[in-house]
């Protein structure tokens, strides 16, 4: 009787952790299951498959040439990921991987019902009809003469030109308010970086 009993469990912890599965791959989102490993420093990202995009699940930690941490602490890099200036951004992704445009994150933002819906669910914690989305987006912050909008704004380079010399477009996430592709700024500032595979 007891063995049956243990059979049982088994088996119902086994059916609860397939149909999670199923639930999620229901709902387009996959659980960061899979994961990549930097072959330039060994670091190892979560990603998670969003519809028919596959993102790294966290901030790139890469130390490119100039990237640096916010505030010149390394804690809040391996928080928040490095910050780059924008012609490195354009290169710092992993082999195989690439910073977004502005249409792919539309693409993300358009899954989600749209700019003014997506940063409910790219954030850290959030769920899609119960199953987490693993996006986690921050607001690390940028450098802009001083380091400024830690835990406020999250400012993220995108591969796509600003319409003025020297600049590319970014996104701003501002959470529980709002997400934002409207802007475009300098080379020289320095900005988060989240990639997309290829």
């Amino acid at each position: 009787m007891k063995n049956l009993i243990i059979s049982l469990a088994i088996c119902s912890m086994l059916f609860i952790s397939c149909s999670s599965d199923d639930d999620n791959a229901a709902n387009g989102v996959q659980p960061p299951q899979n994961q990549i490993t930097d072959s330039r420093d060994n670091q190892i990202y979560k990603t998670v498959q969003i519809g028919t995009q596959t993102w790294l699940a966290k901030n790139l930690n890469f130390n490119a040439n100039g990237s640096m941490c916010y505030d010149d602490k390394t804690s809040n890099c391996f928080v928040y990921g490095k910050l780059y200036k924008g012609d490195e951004a354009q290169i710092a992704c992993p082999n195989g991987w690439h910073l977004p445009t502005v249409a792919e994150w539309q693409t993300l933002f358009d899954y989600f019902g749209g700019t003014a819906t997506a940063h409910i669910f790219v954030a850290p914690g959030a769920t899609l009809q119960g199953n987490l989305v693993n996006f986690n987006l921050l607001a690390g912050g940028q450098q802009f003469v001083n380091y400024q909008d830690l835990t406020i704004k999250g400012h993220y380079w995108t591969s796509t030109d600003g319409g003025y010399p020297d600049s590319f477009k970014n996104l701003t996430y501002i959470p529980g308010t709002s997400v934002s592709l409207s802007g475009g700024s300098s080379l020289s500032i320095m900005k988060s970086c989240r990639c997309i595979k290829n």
